[in-house]
């Protein structure tokens, strides 16, 4: 998200023009290639069930992946949960809700919205029983958190994975923007650029393989399928979030919640700030000027800083930093993830029936 954010504000200073040049085809991203087939609002893209055991997990990856990330997590704890690994609609080559009628208004979030109605009837045709949400990765986090928001009597708890409680644009302090502000800034700030940004200036904020593992083979394949969803998938749901995250009040979620992030570290500040222009020395300078000294900036970059300003927020939450892993930790650290959700549900289920 962020990476997408800094995109969009650097190619505004540039002074990159959303406009085609004279000659060029006109580029909207807004709407469907001529023959795209779509499928009801509050249909899911597909459901995967797996395993056999006593609780319940609904799972969903970020955007804009499927059920598919999930594969191997489902497979080693088949005898603990059954699970239901969601792809929401125009992911992982399924079809995509139809468009509004003005594509380029993104309040109320329709698609979005058709996502939690088609979370919740999966959860009324299976007769699920509380079952735990677990989102991983941008956006995702915000809907099982959401969905834990709305409706606190249908879920008995939520696993967040490296993604944050909140946006880049709303932030989480008391003075946030009201929902008629978020969607104007979009409407006017965002909305021009992404629906002629070309495919090559929006794949240059994706996140690159590094980020998704630690594995250059598991991260490469998690970088091919996020380039493999069509880029009005994507905005639509993208656009959606940056202009109503602000509906997301996070002392409202009564369930408890489990955070599990991965450790930011002195070696990817490094690497963030060089990519960006800097000079080893001005970093090192500014991590000293900010921290008092090399060796308390390790120690404190070990920590993520994006839930720790939340945590009193929250009724019930739990922030666990697991190390060398990547945004996919399901798949980086196996036996940490697997350890930390079966403790957690154990925890939940266990107050749930009490």
């Amino acid at each position: 998200m962020k990476r997408k954010a800094f995109i969009l504000v650097a190619a505004l200073i540039l002074g990159v023009l959303t406009q085609p040049a004279a000659g060029q085809a006109t580029i909207d991203n807004l709407v469907f290639p001529e023959g795209t087939a779509t499928q009801p609002l509050g249909s899911l893209g597909g459901v995967k069930k797996g395993g056999d055991g006593p609780h319940t997990l609904i799972l969903l990856a970020g955007a804009p992946f499927g059920s598919e990330v999930w594969s191997g997590f489902m497979e080693r704890n088949a005898e603990r949960y059954t699970m239901y690994a969601v792809t929401p609609a125009g992911y992982a080559g399924t079809s995509p809700p139809p468009l509004p009628d003005d594509p380029a208004a993104f309040v109320p979030p329709v698609w979005t919205e058709a996502l939690y109605q088609g979370l919740l009837e999966l959860v009324e045709k299976e007769g699920l029983e509380r079952p735990v949400l677990v989102g991983q990765h941008l956006m995702s986090v915000h809907y099982v958190l959401r969905m834990a928001q709305m409706h606190p009597d249908r879920f008995s708890g939520v696993v967040a994975i490296a993604g944050n409680p909140y946006g880049p644009l709303a932030g989480g302090g008391t003075r946030l923007p009201s929902e008629n502000q978020q969607s104007s800034f979009i409407s006017q700030n965002f909305v021009p650029f992404y629906r002629t940004v070309s495919l090559q200036t929006w794949r240059a904020g994706d996140y690159p393989a590094s980020a998704f593992s630690q594995d250059p083979v598991k991260g490469r394949a998690y970088e091919l399928l996020q380039e493999s969803v069509p880029l009005p998938q994507q905005l639509r749901y993208f656009l959606e979030f940056l202009s109503t995250q602000t509906r997301l009040a996070l002392s409202e979620i009564q369930v408890p919640v489990l955070a599990l992030l991965p450790q930011a570290n002195v070696d990817s500040a490094y690497t963030t700030a060089l990519n960006n222009g800097m000079s080893r020395e001005q970093v090192e300078e500014y991590l000293v000027k900010k921290y008092g000294s090399l060796k308390k900036a390790h120690r404190e970059l070990r920590k993520s800083t994006a839930w720790e300003p939340y945590r009193s927020q929250f009724q019930d939450v739990r922030i666990l930093y697991p190390a060398d892993s990547g945004l996919f930790m399901m798949a980086d650290r196996p036996e940490f993830v697997d350890g930390a959700i079966a403790a957690f549900v154990e925890e939940v289920t266990a107050s749930a029936e009490d």
